[in-house]
């Protein structure tokens, strides 16, 4: 979060996403395991589920991309219908 807040996200989630945006900027260290674990702590978040569908996107892989393209319709839904 790099001192902004996240909405819905309590400290501990802030901390581990921002360890999964460090991972993924210098290509070291596990994303997908920081991105979990902040869903753990936050499940509620979506900046947690925007950044690990962001990943997907960055996959040549049709199938990943798919992922993504469902996800993003899940997270759209839960956001603005509920």
């Amino acid at each position: 979060a790099q001192g902004h807040v996240l909405s819905r996200a309590n400290a501990e989630a802030a901390v581990h996403f921002d360890k999964a945006v460090r991972a993924f900027t210098l290509n070291y260290g596990d994303v997908n395991a920081h991105l979990a674990t902040a869903r753990e702590n936050s499940p509620d978040c979506p900046m947690v589920d925007l950044l690990g569908i962001w990943l997907l996107t960055l996959s040549n892989d049709p199938r990943q991309i798919a992922k993504a393209r469902k996800q993003l319709a899940v997270l759209a839904e839960k956001i603005f219908c509920s």
